[in-house]
């Protein structure tokens, strides 16, 4: 459709009278259908579901009331019948013309959680010319499965690009090596440390997905913001720091957000402080003191207030805030 409808030179040129743009559901959206189908699960698991199946109406539709989060992902996924089970193979083949590309692409962006560089990912997916991975690049960006963060600190061409394709990463993660048909497959996954490391880094492009709820909870919706990652790497006596979501804004101030997936308050401990403190001193110690800069934590139940967390200024935000 992009390539010969709506950037068509030929006869189609300039006919389109209007684009729709279909995104994928929101949490609140979703949360929304959910009850419209008698689907009752707290949030929490709503969260649990986004992880897995992402913001498709389609899939989620499958939900049946009665069942938890963890039991509707085995039956779709892990059952020898389930309805995704050979979603991945068929979505990429049913969109793309020259899939094995887009597939390479999204695998090696699934393999770098953090997100990758043009130039990395063209060493990485062997797609021996810059136009081709950049026709690639496009088309998944079109679709929603790939979405651009701007590295504060770099040029526009420098950004880094991560999957954004919830279901996409957690086949690759956790459906493509499965082999058994066996009931409760899931239900035992979820109890495996590799979950709750997983379990991590999807909450974390959940609300990379979901910056404008953070900012209306933080009060900024107004002002306008720049949201981007940021690293530094270690050199001689300094030690590396990443910050995967920096909101700075105009009024001369930087959020730089944390997100953790916990199933209760989340404890800031010795360690963790220490840790938190060291990523700031480095932002600052980068970009100078002319912002003030403020630490904000995103998780499902808010943080502990310790002294700790007292100490160091904490913002913390509920899940109730990517619901907004």
């Amino acid at each position: 459709m992009l390539q010969k409808i709506v950037r068509q030179r030929g006869g189609l040129h300039n006919r389109v009278t209007r684009r729709i743009r279909l995104e994928p559901f929101s949490l609140a959206e979703i949360e929304e259908l959910l009850r419209s189908r008698r689907v009752t699960i707290g949030r929490y698991q709503v969260i649990e579901l986004y992880m897995a199946l992402g913001g498709i109406p389609h899939y989620l539709a499958q939900v049946r009331p009665g069942e938890s989060a963890a039991e509707a992902i085995d039956r779709l996924c892990f059952a020898r019948d389930g309805f995704l089970r050979t979603e991945f193979a068929d979505l990429y083949a049913g969109l793309f013309e020259k899939a094995d590309r887009h597939e390479a692409v999204v695998r090696a962006l699934a393999a770098r959680r953090r997100g990758m560089t043009r130039p990395q990912l063209l060493a990485v997916t062997g797609l021996g010319s810059g136009g081709a991975l950049t026709k690639v690049l496009d088309e998944l960006e079109q679709c929603g499965f790939v979405m651009q963060m701007p590295r504060l600190g770099h040029k526009k061409r420098e950004a880094v690009y991560w999957l954004a394709d919830h279901f996409s990463l957690f086949f690759l993660k956790w459906m493509e090596h499965h082999r058994s048909g066996a009931r409760d497959a899931w239900l035992r996954k979820r109890a495996s440390p590799a979950w709750r490391a997983w379990s991590g880094l999807a909450f974390e492009a959940i609300c990379l997905r979901h910056v404008e709820s953070i900012k209306r909870a933080l009060g900024i919706a107004g002002v306008e913001t720049v949201e981007g990652t940021w690293a530094q790497r270690p050199a001689g006596d300094r030690d590396g720091a990443q910050i995967d979501l920096v909101i700075d804004r105009a009024d001369r101030s930087t959020n730089l957000c944390e997100m953790k997936f916990s199933e209760s308050e989340f404890a800031i401990d010795k360690a963790y402080a220490r840790e938190l403190e060291r990523k700031r001193d480095a932002y600052r110690a980068a970009f100078g003191d002319r912002k003030a800069t403020f630490l904000t934590l995103i998780s499902t139940y808010g943080v502990r207030v310790n002294d700790h967390a007292q100490r160091l200024g904490i913002r913390s935000l509920t899940m109730a805030a990517l619901f907004d």
